[in-house]
């Protein structure tokens, strides 16, 4: 009998490569083109898997937050159409 090894939450498997994916909240989807961020986690381990997508998982949950402190604060959105998920900083736009 052979066990399924289940990805971490919010991780899919690529052709043995490990990608991180979370749905954008609503509130926050007005300067993302797309519903859904997607990024390479860059690993076929799927040990390593479990850290790097808490890291990234951290890391996006700490920027929306921030996000909607400055949208509160301002009354509006912020434009704001870059996140740092990882070593490498990337656009949204």
């Amino acid at each position: 009998m052979q066990l399924t090894k289940k990805c971490p939450r919010y991780t899919y498997c690529k052709d043995g490569v490990y990608y991180f994916s979370k749905v954008v909240p609503k509130d926050l989807s007005d300067p993302y083109r797309k519903p859904r961020i997607a990024k390479c986690l860059g690993t076929r381990l799927p040990q390593s898997t479990w850290v790097l997508a808490g890291r990234m998982l951290g890391r996006l949950l700490v920027f929306w937050s921030e996000e909607r402190a400055f949208m509160q604060k301002r009354g509006s959105g912020s434009g704001k159409s870059i996140v740092v998920l990882g070593p490498k900083t990337f656009r949204l736009d």
